[in-house]
Formats: C-alpha cells, structure tokens, sequence
C-alpha cells in the first residue's frame, strides 16, 4: 500500500488471503489492515473525495456483495468513507478493537433482508376515504356545502383526521406484519416511510439458517396482503442497519 488516501468498504474477521476479490474504487486492488482478529478492506485513492457517481457507486457494492459471500460476519462502510492514510485507517481497528471485534461476533452468520410493503392504488387517500366511513362523512359534509362556505379550518380538519387514519393503518399494518416475521428474524428495525403510499420500510437480520424459513415467511404475507398492497423484498444485504458504530 502507498502512502495515498485509503478508501474503506468493511471490516471482517481477520483473513490476510483476498481469493478472487474483484477491484475496488477506480480499479484499484483491494488491501488489508489487520489488528488482532479484525481485518479493515481498504484500496489507494487518488484524492480525498469521491463522487457517488454510478461506477462508484457499482464498485462499492460490488465488493461488499464479494464480502458477504466469503466472509462470516461483516461491517460495512457507507459509501465515501476515506481516511486519509494507512496510520489514520489503522487507528480505527486499534482504537475501537473491542466494539469491533464484538459487534463482528454478534452478527456472525447473519444477513439483512429488506422488507418494504406500499399501498397499490391510484391515490391512497381515496382509498382510506372508501375504507373508513368517518372520513366518507367528513368528506360528504364538505361536498353538500357550497364551495364559498367551505372554511379553511373545515379543510385542515379533514386532512388532520386522513393524517390520523393514514398512521394508524400504517402502525396496525406494522405491527401484524413484525408479528408473523419475528420467529424467523433475529431484529427488525423499522426505517422511516419515503412517500405517503409506503406503509413501512422494515431492515430485518436474518440468521443465513434461517433465510428459507424467512422467505417462507414472506409468501405467507403475500398470501396474506390483497391486492391493494405491494411488496418488495430485496437481499441478502450487507447489515447496515445494525452494524452502525461511532468510529
């Protein structure tokens, strides 16, 4: 390794011996700095920035995506994360060893799934509006007035009480559905929703023993979920979602 700055992807379990191990940021060959049982993935950058343009991007997950199917356990980086030589990429490993070393033991033989269900309707406040008889008289009241007489504070009212209605199917929906997963999973965390059709965003440790069981799982829920409802499942991941450290 140079002296250049060092891009960082993971941390794994000590294993000086890289088979195989495609190219990092700007095709450059992956290196290692180990201390004691840990073992950093870093490559040469030529500067102290990178832009999170798409090969860059590709080259990052591509190699966690080579990590997570070579290796035990795994500490994935976020994107963009440079230190800026191989003395200061090394103190990360010496001066938090022991978190490290026991948050690698902790997810040992685990992946992360991620669960993401949506309404799949044309605008999900017509829907609630045709699911829950409160909001169709709400709205029915607004209709038979004449428009001038509408008040701002009536419009407010209605949207406060879809608001209200909206969260709680998300919780209810939530709720059942950590329920019927939480035997197969050893964590959910449970992401913030993106846009108003999404219901939930879960990130789900999975043991790799119990992947099938997990995925069982998931057809149960489609079995489960009419179709006004979408799911998109995607992994096995890298575990961000629960591998986050203060180094």
């Amino acid at each position: 390794m140079s002296t250049a700055a060092k891009y960082l992807y993971a941390i794994v379990p000590a294993n000086p011996e890289l088979l195989d191990m495609p190219l990092g940021i700007q095709d450059q060959p992956l290196g290692v700095l180990i201390h004691k049982k840990v073992m950093l993935i870093i490559s040469d950058l030529a500067q102290h920035k990178i832009r999170p343009e798409r090969k860059n991007l590709a080259a990052h997950q591509t190699v966690l995506s080579h990590l997570i199917h070579n290796y035990p356990s795994l500490l994935p980086m976020q994107f963009g994360m440079i230190a800026a030589n191989t003395s200061t990429a090394k103190k990360i490993l010496t001066q938090h060893y022991a978190s490290i070393n026991e948050k690698l033991l902790e997810l040992a033989g685990k992946i992360e799934m991620e669960l993401k269900v949506s309404w799949d309707v044309p605008n999900v406040f017509d829907y609630l509006i045709a699911q829950h008889a409160v909001l169709q008289e709400a709205r029915d009241k607004l209709l038979n007035k004449a428009s001038h007489l509408v008040t701002r504070d009536e419009k407010i009212e209605i949207g406060v009480l879809v608001s209200q209605i909206l969260e709680k199917e998300r919780v209810e929906h939530t709720e059942t559905i950590k329920s019927m997963l939480s035997n197969s999973c050893d964590d959910i965390i449970q992401n913030p929703c993106r846009n108003e059709k999404e219901i939930m965003n879960l990130a789900c440790l999975v043991s790799r023993k119990k992947q099938a069981d997990f995925d069982s799982k998931i057809d149960e829920l489609a079995q489960f979920l009419d179709d006004n409802f979408l799911i998109k499942y995607t992994g096995p991941w890298p575990p961000h979602n629960f591998s986050r450290l203060n180094l």
